[in-house]
């Protein structure tokens, strides 16, 4: 008769190999973003750390400009810096172009997530890998799979090396205002001498979709937009992706530790 414990090894490895399964989905990790509720949409260690630093992208010196992707139409529709709040008109059916871009190699970023939202829009989708990035550059970025399993276009990154700059295509086919478009970067999430650090900034903006070129210097400054996916559920969307997972999982583990 083998001993009890080799008996135990493969029920204990299964057990732990769930338990790593159910943080994956509770927590971000290196490979992208792990939730895309809105405000930041950072969770886990994130928002529990011993040290929390956090505020607006300029305040890490990252700059973010948008501008469209066709050279030619910059002098109807020229690049814009975007600060927090700001008031973005952009063409229905025009692809735009997205980057962040940190204020130097020692104030890189490793995580980063392009998020954006509507009520009355259908912004899934929106977000796509940039052609005109090199294929290094491309390898670092994804459709963030949290925002499309709740209906929100994002882009998120591939792994946690140090990045100087991320970019996006931005591309809405139809007209509507009031769309609320965040960009985060992660700095750190990690633990040093037994303390827990996070690090993070993010910025909120509204995008405009008209049809008329005549509206697109109509960009200001005003209050952003309200999150209305975030506000109605996009938080308890992403909970319930792995919290449906529990109640066969426990049942496994209680099989398995018999």
């Amino acid at each position: 008769m083998r001993p009890s414990w080799i008996v135990k090894v493969p029920k204990l490895l299964a057990t732990l190999f769930i338990v790593i399964l159910l943080e994956s989905f509770i927590v971000a990790y290196p490979i992208g973003a792990g939730g895309c509720g809105g405000s930041g949409s950072v969770g886990g260690i994130h928002l529990t750390a011993d040290s929390i630093t956090t505020g607006q992208l300029e305040d890490y010196g990252i700059k973010v400009i948008i501008a469209p992707e066709d050279d030619s139409l910059l002098d109807e529709d020229p690049e814009v810096q975007l600060s927090n709040g700001y008031v973005k008109n952009i063409l229905v059916g025009r692809p735009y172009y997205i980057q962040m871009t940190a204020a130097s190699a020692n104030k890189a970023f490793r995580g980063f997530l392009f998020r954006i939202t509507s009520s009355l829009v259908d912004t899934d989708g929106s977000f796509t890998v940039p052609n005109s990035l090199s294929a290094t550059d491309q390898a670092q970025e994804q459709i963030a799979q949290v925002c499309s399993d709740i209906g929100i276009g994002g882009l998120t990154h591939t792994n946690n090396t140090l990045k100087e700059t991320a970019a996006a295509t931005l591309l809405l086919d139809d007209e509507g205002r009031d769309i609320y478009m965040e960009i985060t970067a992660v700095i750190m999430n990690r633990q040093e001498n037994g303390v827990t650090m996070s690090e993070y900034y993010w910025n909120s903006y509204t995008i405009n979709v008209v049809t008329n070129s005549s509206e697109l210097v109509a960009a200001t400054n005003p209050p952003v937009a309200t999150d209305d996916a975030a506000a109605s559920g996009g938080e308890l969307a992403v909970v319930t992706s792995w919290v449906a997972l529990v109640p066969p999982l426990l049942a496994l583990i209680a099989f398995l530790m018999r």
